[in-house]
């Protein structure tokens, strides 16, 4: 039964209308959990009188918190934007930042993804200890193992000192040490250069909440009185007990989730969190969403049967009953496959299907699907793939980074080590599109029996064939360029990867193109700056240490594949998780594949089990491994709307293998007969991202739409320039300065030299010049400090977030300072490490866009502070220029910028800012 008020079910409506207290919804596959989250956070904020900045909402992804923003906005309006609504990872490093003087990281810190820890430790390995001069891995150990330990120490909490002690118990080796020391070097090298991985981001937040001398605490459950969750049976052992801490003593904690749909084991995800969630909150009520409104009558019965001995509540469909689902088998793999892609073909001639869209081909793992990538290929069936790497495997990637390397490496001969790369790792990368040669030029190359690099004017390049005036040209640049990095100290990589865009004029011939294969180019060029700018951020000269990293990730650095509404596509059921598709596929159920092989891993160190943080999970772990299978398989076929074709065969290649566990005890419940009558009532449909904007990329595309365009739809990335680098260095100075000044500290002697020398990022190589620079920039911050309090008599806000949400765009920020001033005015203050004034004296920060900028925040943080004044405060000069607000006209502003985005519209600016552009080689027409 419907509510008719709600539109939702009876049970929705009870986990909806659940008030205080803690609660637990187990929401099966298509259930409407995200649905019932936000009609509760409506529910608790329209009939509870709840504030919204009292309840947390933490979400799975970044898109599922950008969806769940806007399905807020439409029914709650407003209100939405003052709802923390974020990734679990998110609230950590905004509180990190917000209580920076109670931790040693301070505010300016760097979080590092997971490629680029893995960049981290390859760029470290000799400072760490783990890789030696002859050439070998402390232990026989790759980089992905010592970050496997040192992520899983972290995790665990796990005291060193304890660890050595139980360790001595034992046989305790003089590797064992070399591996402990690895780890406390690697703490040090991450706390040295204000860089912080996941799991340590994760262990500061549950220190920073469990420090009784602290605030933090205190102020969190003060804010956030009501806490949701989604994905419950996805959280960690840390993240259970960080929500344990914050949610008391009232326990207002609101979990969704599925104890049939924990599949992130080996990131560290615990099920026993969802499994023991009742024993932790005794008062729990729990609600069950049984009904699935995805699948048809079929396919649910058919994902009963996968954990028939111990449901708990069946789920019932709302839909019709459908097809039954298919078993396609046969001898091999190969002919499996076959089948399985005519079957699709059939299904569309039919009218079955009305676009290859609406297919989706799952595997266990990315090496099960070459056979039917082969006849998808062979047959003339579009189809995307997404996630199972790629990018090396790009014509214009692998160019470019041999490109890189001719320019700024004089010995273009790599080790034996990069062995996978010698069949492209020559001349003939000259040879490609992006250099973009004539027919003759390629043959005067592929017969070179010299070094390019000596062939230095057009009569040289005459000599051996080249007679193509552009190609000459090409060359020429490309050899000045080889020319000028090897006169440097260091080299930029990033500012070579544009030098080398615009002497091929590659970038611009792709420009002027307009269709999914030229965009695809740009998507993964651009993936490869993002590449290049993590390892420039590591501060290593040694670029043989970027491209080992490269090499050794090759494998699982995925491309970037466009998909439209008539790709089949392809991927892992991980990657299909919290996504549905009319028709799904799941293919080589073969034990081996799915379930995969149980193998016991060989720590690098043998950790006593006394020492996990959740002794649940030590015990019987190759139970729990064919466990998670199950719930991998039950994942997969809970995908499908409509229906469900599962693949199996009796041999890959010529090896015999078993069918799966799985199938054999669904087989009975499968039709082999392929002949489907019904047409598919659902059809996939891709959703447009709504643009997740800050200021910067509305700056961006106020200057430069076309620069906008490149930066922040494609994803290219820049090196930063060093008055950047002063930019995030004085403002993390100046918020700490604030903090003490809020709490009306005495600022003591020494203070604010403490801050400098914790924040300096240096920005010239030349150490002398370098603290010059230094020095002059503590005298602005000495000087602001002295005159904050004659300004501001009282500070009430710092690093205030805010956020501002419609149907066409998300934008996000953080406003440096709200204080009231000694006149009594509620001032938004946004500081800049710049001066107010010209040469000529005249006060030239409007022409900075630096007006709409504070009317921008004005308008999107809303009437919660009534601002009076909007000042820019500048600190090398220590000048305060005022506006006005003005929320009409920003409301405008915003409104006609949605616009335009949503029209694609990203025209090139001619302006003051073109001179320093990184891409204004890219404005010109193509070579």
């Amino acid at each position: 039964m419907i509510n008719e008020k709600l539109c939702l079910t009876e049970e929705q409506t009870e986990a909806v209308k659940h008030f205080c207290g803690p609660a637990l919804v187990v929401a099966g596959p298509g259930s409407g959990k995200t649905m019932v989250m936000s009609r509760r956070a409506k529910y608790l904020i329209n009939e509870k009188d709840v504030l919204p900045e009292n309840i947390l909402v933490t979400t799975f992804t970044e898109k599922a918190a950008n969806q769940l923003k806007v399905r807020l906005s439409k029914t709650i309006g407003k209100k939405a934007a003052r709802i923390h609504i974020s990734t679990i990872h998110s609230l950590y490093k905004t509180s990190l930042e917000r209580y920076a003087m109670e931790h040693d990281m301070g505010a300016g810190f760097e979080v590092l993804d997971s490629d680029a820890q893995k960049l981290f430790v390859q760029v470290n390995k000799f400072n760490l200890g783990i890789f030696r001069k002859r050439k070998k891995w402390l232990k026989g150990k790759k980089v992905e193992e010592f970050i496997g330990l040192y992520n899983f120490l972290t995790r665990n909490d796990i005291d060193i000192e304890e660890l050595e002690k139980a360790l001595e118990e034992g046989e305790f080796s003089d590797e064992n040490q070399k591996v402990i020391n690895s780890y406390k070097k690697y703490l040090d090298l991450l706390k040295r250069g204000k860089k912080i991985d996941f799991d340590n981001l994760e262990l500061r937040f549950y220190r920073l909440i469990c420090d009784k001398k602290g605030k933090a605490l205190e102020e969190i459950r003060k804010q956030f009185q009501f806490i949701l969750i989604d994905e419950y049976q996805d959280t960690s052992s840390i993240q259970d007990k960080i929500f344990r801490k914050i949610a008391a003593p009232e326990n207002n904690i609101f979990v969704v989730g599925d104890s049939n749909q924990s599949i992130y084991g080996f990131r560290g995800a615990s099920l026993q969190n969802f499994v023991n969630f009742n024993k932790n909150y005794p008062n729990t009520r729990t609600y069950y969403l049984n009904t699935n409104f995805r699948s048809t009558e079929n396919i649910t019965e058919l994902s009963n049967m996968v954990f028939k001995e111990k449901i708990i509540q069946e789920l019932k469909s709302r839909r019709r009953k459908g097809e039954k689902s298919i078993l396609i088998t046969d001898e091999t793999a190969d002919s499996v496959a076959e089948k399985a892609i005519d079957l699709i073909i059939k299904m569309r001639d039919n009218g079955i299907i009305k676009k290859y869209g609406d297919v989706a081909l799952l595997f266990r793992n990315w090496s099960h699907s070459k056979e039917y990538v082969k006849y998808l290929r062979q047959k003339g069936i579009p189809y995307v793939t997404l996630g199972g790497g790629g990018l090396i495997d790009r014509v214009e990637v692998k160019t470019m980074l041999y490109l890189i390397s001719y320019v700024v490496t004089k010995d273009l001969c790599l080790s034996k080590k990069f062995r996978k790369w010698d069949s492209w790792w020559n001349i003939s990368a000259f040879n490609t599109e992006v250099l973009g040669f004539s027919e003759e030029t390629r043959k005067a190359l592929d017969n070179l029996k010299t070094d390019l690099y000596k062939l230095k004017n057009k009569s040289d390049l005459n000599e051996i064939g080249i007679i193509d005036y552009i190609d000459i040209k090409k060359i020429i640049k490309l050899n000045e360029l080889r020319k000028k990095y090897d006169e440097k100290v260091y080299s930029s990589p990033l500012e070579v990867f544009y030098k080398i865009l615009d002497c091929t004029g590659y970038m611009n011939r792709l420009l002027v193109q307009d269709d999914d294969r030229i965009k695809e180019k740009l998507f993964n060029l651009a993936k490869l700056s993002e590449f290049i700018s993590k390892y420039e951020g590591m501060n290593k000269n040694n670029i043989i240490d970027f491209y080992w990293f490269i090499y050794s990730l090759s494998d699982k650095l995925d491309q970037i594949k466009i998909e439209n509404e008539n790709t089949v596509k392809i991927m892992t059921i991980h990657k299909a998780k919290g996504l549905e598709f009319p028709v799904v596929f799941i293919c080589s159920l073969l034990k081996g594949r799915l379930p995969m092989s149980f193998r016991k891993k060989q720590s690098i160190l043998p950790i006593p089990d006394r020492l996990y943080l959740n002794q649940e999970e030590v015990e019987h772990k190759k139970k729990a491994f064919y466990e998670e299978e199950r719930r991998i398989f039950y994942v997969g076929i809970t995908r499908a709307q409509d229906n469900l074709i599962l693949t199996s065969s009796d041999k890959i290649n010529t090896q015999r293998r078993d069918k799966s566990i799985f199938l054999k005890e669904i087989e009975g419940y499968l039709s082999t007969e392929t002949d489907l009558k019904l047409q598919i009532e659902n059809t996939y449909n891709i959703v447009k991202n709504t643009p997740n904007l800050n200021h910067s990329a509305i700056n961006t595309y106020i200057d430069c739409p076309f620069r906008y365009n490149l930066v922040y739809n494609y994803g290219f990335l820049t090196s930063r320039s060093s008055m950047q680098n002063r930019g995030i260095f004085m403002h993390s100075v100046v918020q700490e300065i604030n903090n003490e000044l809020k709490c009306n500290h005495d600022i003591k002697e020494g203070f604010v030299e403490e801050l400098v020398d914790k924040y300096w990022i240096p920005v010239h190589q030349d150490k002398d010049k370098d603290n010059r620079f230094k020095m002059r920039n503590l005298q602005y911050l000495k000087l602001y400090c002295s005159n904050a309090p004659k300004l501001y008599k009282k500070i009430i806000a710092i690093e205030e977030p805010f956020t501002y949400i419609t149907d066409s765009m998300i934008i996000n920020g953080r406003i440096d300072l709200i204080a009231e001033d000694i006149n009594g005015n509620i001032n938004l203050v946004d500081f800049k490490a710049r001066k107010a004034k010209g040469k000529n004296g005249e006060n030239i920060m409007k022409d900075t866009g630096i007006d709409k900028q504070l009317e921008m925040y004005d308008y999107c943080l809303g009437d919660k502070y009534k601002i009076n004044k909007l000042s820019a405060y500048t600190l090398m000069d220590q000048e305060v220029t005022e506006f006005m607000p003005e929320k009409e006209n920003i409301k405008k502003f915003l409104r006609r910028m949605a616009d335009r985005m949503n029209k694609e519209s990203f025209e090139k600016n001619n302006g003051a800012l073109c001179k320093i552009c990184d891409f204004s080689f890219c404005c010109g027409d193509a070579l």
